[in-house]
């Protein structure tokens, strides 16, 4: 009675062993499987957006491309300038400045760019008071051309009467 019961249990134990083992198999497969689709979804993706890029480059240079292209490469554009603004914000923010090349961040002081080699010109430094006098002397200016455009108006009103009463 025990040899039965000790055999049944091994043949249960070889019977799940055997099971489990092609569940695992099964599990690897299915696992490799779908490893696979994704990796040919990366793939197709990648066609998809080499196929934008180059599209979006001919018509940079010209090429005519449907509306609905079009909009689309609008779109991008606007993100494009969105992301060079938040560049040039960051940039600020740490000291430094944006390549204007090849649009990394680099420092404040770089003669040529590190990651792309441009030489970088100097951005042109505001001396303090010129920032403190500028709001006065620019509203100077504007009075002084609004003055200028009062004496003109003047002027012109002056020479039309003087027109009429010759004409009269």
């Amino acid at each position: 009675m025990s040899e039965d019961f000790f055999g049944d249990l091994g043949k249960t134990i070889t019977k799940a062993a055997g099971e489990v083992v092609d569940k695992t198999g099964d599990f690897f497969e299915s696992t490799k499987l779908k490893a696979q689709i994704a990796g040919e979804e990366k793939c197709i993706d990648k066609g998809y957006r080499n196929i934008g890029e180059v599209v979006f480059r001919q018509q940079a240079e010209g090429a005519q491309v449907s509306e609905e292209v079009q909009v689309l490469i609008e779109e991008i554009r606007k993100h494009m300038e969105q992301i060079a603004a938040f560049r040039e914000e960051l940039a600020q923010l740490k000291g430094q400045r944006v390549c204007p090349s090849c649009a990394a961040i680099i420092d404040a002081d770089a003669a040529y760019c590190p990651k792309c080699g441009v030489a970088v010109p100097e951005e042109e430094t505001v001396d303090a008071e010129m920032v403190e006098d500028a709001p006065e002397e620019a509203a100077e200016e504007a009075a002084e051309e609004i003055a200028g455009e009062d004496a003109a108006e003047d002027v012109g009103a002056e020479t039309v009467e003087e027109s009429k009463e010759e004409e009269a």
